[in-house]
């Protein structure tokens, strides 16, 4: 009787707390995990976790620092392309009537009222087509930049949902944290960059003109960078963006992936 007591016992002893055999060590994962306080894994116990309280994890964090990176890099390739279209490029399609307007000024020849120094007619003409493709170009590249942030929302959104191994809390503070940032990044950054570089009055146009002395006191800048309302449209921007990256996260955990 006593010695099956005692057999009893030893067996009970040999299982811990949990289930889990007393002698048996815990694998890595586990020990990472109880150590970092849950790198990619949300904290156990204490109840929900907030959305603010997610964004303080390391993985998280990680996520959002390479949203940032993609944004930023997103809108300054973005920006150098439009730039690259605005000095080298032109107009892929014209009216035929500015080809007559060519002939015609190249038949005209001669010089213009500033001597003969001045640009020909037909330099006229070439000059303020090519600089009608340049401020187009540039005005529109900063009207596109909010549309640009919200595609990369998209494909953000989807990354966080799949390759983000955390809670849904977690994933939707991360993708709509993550793209505010990249939002206003790419606003900010491509806005600043056409505007730095943007075209300028060519001085054929100033000639053609009659400018005369007045044309050295004028800004022949014709792309100046209003900051204020860059800011806005960045915030608007990123308000947006975030907010698609977002839905974007739920309806794929929530529909499109279960």
């Amino acid at each position: 009787m006593m010695s099956g007591s005692g057999n009893q016992s030893n067996q009970g002893s040999g299982q811990s707390q949990g289930g889990q055999p007393q002698g048996q060590p815990q694998s890595g994962h586990q020990q990472n995990a109880q150590s970092d306080g849950g790198y990619g894994q949300p904290q156990q116990g204490g109840g929900s976790e907030s959305a603010v309280d997610a964004l303080q994890r390391p993985g998280p964090k990680k996520f959002i620092k390479g949203i940032g990176i993609l944004s930023a890099a997103a809108g300054a390739a973005f920006s150098v392309m439009m730039i690259l279209v605005m000095k080298m490029g032109g107009f892929p399609i014209l009216p035929g009537a500015v080809q007559q307007a060519r002939n015609l000024a190249a038949a005209a020849g001669g010089v213009g009222a500033g001597g003969a120094t001045a640009a020909s007619p037909t330099q006229q003409l070439n000059a303020g087509i090519s600089t009608s493709h340049q401020v187009i170009i540039s005005y529109m590249s900063t009207e596109l930049a909010p549309f640009i942030a919200f595609g990369l929302a998209l494909v953000v959104g989807v990354l966080v949902a799949t390759q983000m191994a955390d809670s849904s809390t977690a994933k939707l503070a991360t993708a709509g944290a993550g793209m505010f940032v990249g939002g206003l990044l790419i606003v900010v950054i491509s806005s600043a960059l056409i505007g730095l570089l943007g075209p300028s009055v060519p001085q054929s146009l100033l000639s053609a003109a009659d400018a005369g002395a007045v044309a050295g006191a004028v800004n022949t800048g014709l792309a100046q960078p209003q900051w204020g309302n860059i800011i806005i449209n960045g915030i608007v921007a990123g308000i947006g963006a975030g907010a698609g990256a977002a839905a974007t996260v739920f309806s794929l955990d929530n529909f499109l992936l279960g």
